[in-house]
């Protein structure tokens, strides 16, 4: 996304930002992993099963978090994520998904039991890699789109899950 617009990587850059990432990842000495933009569309956005991003980039050290900034108004009907509230403390789940795709077991976390996270437009969303999360079903005349940044402490290595 940074590499596509200056305004994207104004907002990776933000001192407010880097100020209250520091404060919650205890360090200074953060790193950019990778950036999405994340769109689910009108009427028809699927919804996401609940997953660990830990499956996708193990790391040593689990300082992996996302930071997901909303650029629109997010809620239920247009595919707001929702997480399960504490779940990070759970720590690495089994991985029930098959090839490149990653999901946590869909019987016991099943989306439509997760907590709604709704956000407005400019809310950002901050959690960490461990924290079992998906996103409902886009049933509104409302896209939903996010940015998406991953960021570590920089001496975090990647590791296999």
């Amino acid at each position: 996304v940074q590499f596509h617009s200056a305004t994207f990587m104004k907002m990776i850059l933000k001192e407010n930002l880097g100020l209250a990432l520091e404060q919650l990842m205890g360090t200074k000495n953060i790193q950019l992993h990778h950036t999405k933009a994340h769109v689910k569309p009108a009427l028809n956005g699927s919804p996401f099963p609940t997953h660990q991003d830990y499956q996708y980039f193990p790391h040593e050290k689990h300082s992996m978090i996302a930071v997901m900034v909303h650029l629109e108004d997010a809620g239920v009907t247009n595919g707001c994520i929702c997480a399960y509230p504490k779940s990070h403390k759970l720590g690495p789940l089994p991985d029930h998904g098959e090839g490149k795709h990653h999901y946590c077991d869909q019987n016991k976390y099943p989306v439509a039991k997760a907590t709604p996270v709704p956000a407005k437009a400019g809310d950002v969303l901050v959690f960490p890699y461990f924290l079992v999360h998906g996103s409902f079903h886009n049933t509104s005349a409302v896209p939903r789109r996010i940015l998406l940044f991953q960021l570590r402490e920089a001496g975090d290595e990647p590791t296999s899950a």
